[in-house]
């Protein structure tokens, strides 16, 4: 039996509202007469009946028209079958090693060829992520099957792969759709890519259940694309803890010797964290990224979350895996790490400096260092506190927990700050400056916690909003304090003025985030 449309479901549902206003008619004539009466329940008895069976079956079709995208590439590109498709997965993993990444990843670049040939390449990427949990996941994959220019959204509810369906994060793909005319849902791009779908068996296999994917496909790439892109894409998800996946090859049928050697210098560009240098080579042909967008978008975004550089986890190409050399395809996994500033040691004996000159300057004349000393490094925006002990006792601890000004005159300003405005205590006296000892902490930015277990006690700085009230604790606190975890979890309500557990209550914003401190 054919289902009713929508349509047909709403039109019997309007009949019904008809036939439930004939009985009121009916009395307001004031029809007394028994047959009246009897047509008047028979109309609401018609309309009860109705209602019964049209209301359910309404329903029903609501939820049947839940969409999901079927896989286009299963059976070709990799296996159709879950088993074997889950076994060849686990089997890249395995030989990729343990995860030898320390730091929070935030980003991957993975190749997206058919598995025998690009499988042992992703593996390195995704067995970094194995076993971490992430809200969402955007995955960024270049056209192959239709020209665009612009950028695409899947405005689905699932993605099926063999190995189940992944959820998707629609409502996500929905407001992007809103905020600009250039970003749109344009289904052909997701009729027959591949670049798009190869990495969804190895989230269904590595990350923790929880997760949503946002699958984006870009058109024609262009420098003023990807960052508008970057911008959007890092405004929309703010708050969340996401994974960001750039899906591209290499060099494209080269001899394998060519190959390397290209294909290197291209790794050594998104190392250095240049985008517009990496379009350039690429469109002189001097570098080649079928994926040379979503590249550009990743580097954009990992310089917004304050990562410099990138990792190289594995390169090969297709003469390595599986077949000749003759004419290959080029391979890499790369990794964005959120490990800290990684600032030199020089770097941070020129903030030493700058603080005890602050301090002292500030202490005695009221005014603050006027030339800054240090690297380029010191230049870029920076986010710091500056920490004041006489022995063991704290005497002022104030910070900036965003990178709004460069890192130099944050620990300027920080220092002035702890020295004379931290309300625990009275402002530093003179003969005081000579027994201060200075710790400095530079933040990373902030990521949600989704799990309390993924925060390392010694290694995470904690920062909670709850009530209305806020409290942030550094890394190295626990570890003075000796406290484990849930402890520390205990500790940020109270500095937060709030009772032990409100990090658990509905509406209450906990982050993490990690340092480098250092001392004299």
């Amino acid at each position: 039996m054919k289902l009713l449309s929508r349509r047909h479901l709403l039109g019997l549902l309007a009949i019904a509202a008809a036939a439930a206003a004939l009985p009121a008619n009916l009395l307001l004539k004031r029809r007394r007469s028994g047959t009246g009466r009897k047509e008047a329940r028979f109309y609401r008895t018609l309309t009860v009946l109705l209602l019964a069976v049209l209301l359910p079956a309404l329903g029903a079709t609501s939820a049947c028209s839940r969409s999901v995208q079927e896989p286009v590439v299963a059976g070709s590109f990799y296996p159709s079958d879950a088993d074997t498709l889950r076994r060849m997965v686990r089997k890249y993993l395995e030989d990729a090693g343990k995860p030898r990444i320390r730091g929070e990843i935030l980003g991957l670049i993975a190749p997206h060829a058919g598995y025998i040939y690009s499988g042992p390449i992703a593996g390195h990427a995704y067995r970094q992520v194995s076993g971490e949990s992430y809200d969402l996941v955007v995955v960024i994959a270049p056209s192959h099957t239709a020209p665009f220019n612009g950028v695409s959204v899947l405005l689905r509810d699932a993605y099926r792969t063999p190995m189940g369906e992944v959820p998707l994060d629609r409502n996500l793909a929905a407001a992007l759709t809103e905020r600009t005319q250039w970003i749109q849902y344009v289904p052909a791009l997701f009729a027959r890519e591949h670049s798009l779908e190869v990495h969804l068996p190895f989230l269904q296999e590595t990350l923790k259940p929880g997760f949503r994917v946002l699958p984006v496909v870009m058109g024609n790439p262009s420098s003023a694309l990807a960052r508008a892109f970057a911008d959007v894409l890092s405004d929309a998800v703010r708050g969340r803890k996401v994974l960001f996946v750039a899906s591209s090859d290499m060099s494209h049928y080269h001899p394998y010797d060519n190959a390397v050697t290209m294909d290197l210098k291209t790794l050594d560009l998104i190392g250095s964290g240049n985008p517009d240098e990496l379009f350039s080579a690429c469109t002189t042909r001097k570098s080649e990224l079928c994926g040379l967008g979503p590249v550009q978008v990743m580097m954009h975004l990992a310089r917004k979350m304050g990562i410099k550089s990138a990792k190289v986890l594995k390169y090969a190409n297709s003469g390595d895996t599986a077949g000749d050399r003759a004419r290959v395809v080029g391979y890499g996994s790369i990794a964005f790490v959120r490990d800290g500033p990684g600032l030199s040691l020089a770097d941070k004996q020129s903030l030493l400096t700058l603080a005890r000159r602050s301090l002292d300057q500030f202490v005695r004349e009221g005014t603050l260092p006027s030339v800054f000393p240090g690297s380029e490094a010191l230049k870029e925006p920076g986010a710091s506190f500056v920490t004041l002990k006489i022995g063991d006792q704290l005497r002022g601890c104030i910070g900036q927990l965003e990178a709004t000004m460069p890192l130099h005159r944050s620990v300027a300003e920080m220092t002035r700050s702890s020295c004379s405005r931290d309300m625990r205590f009275k402002p530093v006296q003179p003969e005081e400056v000579d027994r201060i000892r200075i710790e400095i902490s530079v933040l990373t930015p902030f990521s949600p916690v989704t799990d309390p277990l993924d925060i390392r006690v010694g290694e995470d700085g904690l920062y909670l909003a709850a009530q209305g009230r806020t409290g942030v604790l550094l890394p190295q606190v626990p570890v003075e304090q000796g406290w484990d975890r849930n402890a520390f979890l205990d500790a940020i309500c109270r500095k937060a003025g709030l009772p032990s557990g409100a990090w658990k209550e509905a509406g209450a914003k906990l982050y993490k985030f990690q340092a480098d401190v250092f001392s004299e």
